[in-house]
């Protein structure tokens, strides 16, 4: 089996378990976290399933040689959000995992090391491209805003106290 068969078998069965215990009542796991703030809430196994979901056509651009399945193609989300908010460092780590390889000008560390110097919390999306929704004080967020060219994001604004970073 190719690695990239493997890796699609991984997280169908990581999301397989996860609704069993779902449907059981059962907690997802919660992994450590650093939280930037109290709103920050802790990167569980579902939200990594989830997000490597949405993402699975740029999990399995790096986990091949660049040709994607159309199995990769079909699974992926367009259009989804993350229901949590994590903390700068955990946001790092669901992108690193769902984003691997980078996307277009994307780098899952660049940002999050941007975020990690405030007091913030941020919210992986996909709006056909990488999104990221970030929430904290309005000073925190004018600053990560300053820095749009740094994050070489293509969209940046804030909107009802919300910085919303948007990458083609």
């Amino acid at each position: 089996m190719s690695g990239l068969r493997k890796l699609m078998v991984q997280v169908e069965a990581l999301q397989r378990k996860l609704a069993l215990m779902e449907a059981a009542g059962e907690p997802a796991r919660t992994r450590p976290s650093t939280t930037a703030s109290a709103s920050c809430q802790p990167l569980t196994d579902a939200l990594i399933a989830e997000a490597m979901g949405a993402y699975a056509d740029a999990v399995a651009a790096h986990a091949s040689d660049g040709n994607v399945p159309e199995e990769a193609f079909r699974k992926r989300n367009l259009d989804w959000k993350s229901a949590a908010l994590l903390s700068p460092r955990d946001y790092g780590r669901l992108t690193k995992r769902a984003i691997p390889g980078g996307y277009n000008k994307y780098s899952a560390g660049r940002v999050a090391r941007i975020l990690a110097k405030r007091p913030v919390c941020a919210r992986l999306a996909r709006e056909g491209s990488v999104a990221t929704y970030v929430e904290g004080p309005a000073d925190a967020l004018a600053s990560i805003l300053r820095s749009k060219h740094t994050l070489k994001a293509d969209e940046a604004g804030i909107e009802d106290g919300i910085l919303r970073l948007w990458w083609d």
